[in-house]
């Protein structure tokens, strides 16, 4: 009801003032705004957000205070948009929507897969930390089961050691050899783990790996719509066409920027990403140049991780790095610069409707 009372109250607004349009601005919420976004962009009217910083920053020129109220923050908004100093919301729709919820989605379940991983290894270093220098990776199918139906020395010495055997070999599918089962047997009759509260710790320890698994395979389901949708994108193929590309990538990129056919130029695209250039100078002192970081974070969080990749003996720019990093003594700069180059490349590829050929990107 109140959205449809404030578009109704914008509706009289512009019959009263003879306007055609209407801008509505705002302070980014977060999720709370999305839904009142959506409903006005599907009505036609052009939604734009303020940066946060300026808005506090206005607030001591509207009257020489930083007082803070329901009052002064909208007109101190308005002013903003009425200046022109104001950024253009991305309302996604289609494809480009499910690919956004879908990346995030993922992102999230990592770094929740991730904290009870941390979880899981204080866990078992408490109660039997020898299982962590030999096993080592819990996130392995073998290390969940072993965690899951033993995992105190006590009773992986109730199973014998031909049950022991027979259980990782048949989880492991043969991978973990004869000697480390052995040796995890031996280290069990000698451990020093905590025997205090174990009950306790292994009820945790089994819901954790409950959790691993349960978040391993949303992961897991994720990635395959990733895979699948990104196929139906128009331009896909081309952007998958670059040599050490995958589909989790270009979702990122596209979940996050939208249709790359929207931009005008190659600095609209790496402004949006937060990787254009600025550079602080007064008077005979000029600065080093910095990217702005304003824009999206995951975009540079991705593009870096593939950069990293790309810069190695056999990727597509590491002769380029190489060269770079000859003349500058800060090896990331290398790294951004590549990150910089790799967005640019993709937005060409889309642009041209070509696929990568790497004697071309050579010979540039």
């Amino acid at each position: 009801n109140g959205f449809k009372a404030f578009y109704a109250w914008l509706q009289r607004l512009k019959h009263k003032y003879g306007y055609q349009f209407a801008v509505v601005g705002l302070e980014p919420t977060g999720t709370y705004s999305k839904p009142l976004i959506y409903f006005l962009a599907a009505r036609g009217v052009c939604v734009v957000q303020v940066n946060p910083v300026h808005v506090k920053r206005s607030k001591d020129m509207e009257d020489n205070s930083p007082d803070k109220s329901d009052k002064k923050d909208p007109k101190v908004i308005a002013n903003l948009v009425r200046e022109g100093k104001f950024l253009t919301v991305l309302v996604l729709t289609g494809p480009y929507a499910r690919l956004r919820q879908l990346v995030r989605a993922r992102d999230r379940a990592v770094a929740a897969r991730t904290q009870c991983i941390n979880q899981m290894e204080a866990a078992v270093a408490e109660i039997f930390p020898e299982f962590l220098q030999l096993i080592g990776d819990l996130t392995r199918k073998t290390a969940l089961e072993l965690l899951s139906r033993c995992p105190t020395p006590r009773a992986i010495l109730s199973m014998g050691l031909e049950g022991l055997q027979e259980l990782v070999y048949k989880t492991s599918r043969g991978r973990i050899r004869r000697d480390r089962v052995e040796a995890l047997w031996i280290a069990a009759q000698e451990s020093v783990g905590v025997e205090e509260a174990v009950e306790e710790t292994v009820e945790e320890l089994r819901f954790l790996v409950k959790l691993v698994r349960d978040h391993t395979a949303f992961i897991e389901a994720q990635e395959k719509q990733i895979r699948s949708l990104v196929q139906t994108i128009p331009y896909g193929e081309q952007l998958l066409s670059i040599q050490g590309i995958g589909p989790l990538t270009v979702a990122v990129v596209l979940g996050e920027l939208g249709d790359l056919r929207r931009f005008r130029t190659r600095r609209d695209v790496l402004k949006h990403a937060g990787l254009n250039l600025y550079r602080l100078s007064s008077g005979t002192y000029q600065g080093l140049p910095r990217i702005s970081k304003r824009g999206s974070g995951l975009v540079r969080k991705y593009l870096f991780l593939v950069a990293m990749a790309m810069v190695r003996p056999g990727g597509i720019y590491h002769d380029f790095y190489q060269r770079y990093t000859s003349r500058h003594e800060v090896r990331i700069k290398g790294i951004v610069a590549v990150m910089r180059k790799l967005l640019a490349l993709m937005f060409a590829l889309v642009r041209k409707q070509e696929y990568f050929d790497a004697t071309v990107l050579a010979a540039a």
